[in-house]
């Protein structure tokens, strides 16, 4: 039951904070700064949503539910240099990851990583495709848990709609 209540502030605290960046994202270039699609990293892949909150920082939330774990996760990325078809980035992650090992039990546990990536906008090879950017990165994750620790140097792909 613990394990919920984290589970439900976390994502409450995502919500409230996309939120109220909502109208300033918007009021940056007259456009929404969202997109949604998949993540991929350690261990899960799931559901991901992006929010501009400015031209140089992002947020995320992941909702990783392939895979041997399932993860509730956030993110928060700073853009190092950005053109006008890809972003160089580096992020930092925290949430909590869940593991059924069957009859060894199950465990949840927090998490956090780190990492840095590179996205691109499709768009580069014909203006006429739909706002699809992709990502790949490289990334240092850690849980603490008892029957499956692990700290993992690990790649992740990404590949979101942007409206």
């Amino acid at each position: 039951m613990k394990t919920l209540s984290k589970i439900y502030s976390i994502l409450l605290a995502i919500t409230l904070l996309l939120s109220a960046t909502n109208s300033y994202a918007e009021s940056m270039s007259g456009k929404s700064k969202y997109s949604l699609g998949f993540q991929t990293g350690f261990e899960t892949c799931g559901i991901s949503g992006k929010m501009d909150l400015s031209d140089k920082m992002a947020v995320q939330g992941i909702i990783g539910f392939f895979g041997t774990m399932t993860n509730f996760s956030g993110r928060g990325l700073y853009k190092f240099k950005s053109e006008e078809y890809w972003d160089l980035y580096g992020y930092g992650q925290a949430g909590i990851w869940m593991w059924d090992g069957g009859y060894v039990g199950s465990e949840t546990a927090f998490g956090i990583g780190g990492g840095a990536g590179i996205e691109w906008d499709w768009r580069a090879i014909n203006k006429d495709l739909p706002p699809v950017y992709w990502s790949i990165e490289l990334g240092l994750t850690a849980v603490s848990m008892d029957y499956y620790d692990f700290a993992m140097l690990g790649l992740g792909f990404g590949g979101h709609y942007r409206f």
